[in-house]
């Protein structure tokens, strides 16, 4: 998918987009598939149990420890996106967020609009809270609490505020595609 989603340029003489609609077959889990991701993502959650003090070196060893024992976490569970911890799902779910962009973002070369076509049913019908709108809520709830929404709107506007967090107001029925608006 990220030969895709950062380089699939199909445009005409002026610029503009000739994909006006991209489809999303299945959900882009990065986590098991893509070790820079694995890497960034152990990395991040650690990182996030920083305790700055006077001895820097004993809390990067503890922060290794921390980093191994995420990693331990991620992969030592059954293997599905179901079993992973809250924290763990919320940073995929960030990260499936930047590969929607980045895909979305092929069907508006030269300022055109685009839609962005989620044809998966795991989307949306999965099990309670593991569907792609509510870990979206949840995403939305804590950025709120963290006060990040501010810079997020700042840099992606409506396509992040709208058209995905959006999404999370959307509750699945029956197995119909489900539709991203216009980016």
């Amino acid at each position: 998918m990220a030969r895709v989603e950062r380089g699939l340029n199909i445009v005409d003489r002026d610029g503009w987009s000739l994909l006006h609609v991209a489809c999303l077959v299945n959900r882009p889990v990065p986590v098991m598939e893509d070790p820079p991701v694995l890497l960034s993502l152990v990395n991040s959650l650690a990182y996030r149990r920083r305790r700055p003090g006077p001895n820097p070196a004993a809390e990067l060893e503890r922060l290794r420890i921390a980093a191994g024992q995420i990693f331990d976490g991620i992969r030592s569970g059954q293997g599905y996106f179901k079993t992973s911890g809250e924290e763990v799902k919320l940073a995929v779910v960030a990260e499936i967020l930047t590969r929607l962009i980045q895909l979305g973002g092929r069907t508006r070369r030269g300022g055109d609009h685009g839609r962005l076509r989620l044809l998966d049913a795991a989307f949306t019908q999965t099990a309670a809270y593991s569907t792609l709108p509510a870990l979206l809520q949840q995403l939305r709830g804590k950025w709120q609490d963290e006060d990040h929404m501010p810079l997020i709107d700042a840099v992606y506007g409506t396509t992040m505020t709208d058209a995905l967090l959006g999404l999370a107001e959307h509750s699945p029925t029956g197995y119909e595609e489900q539709e991203m608006g216009e980016w």
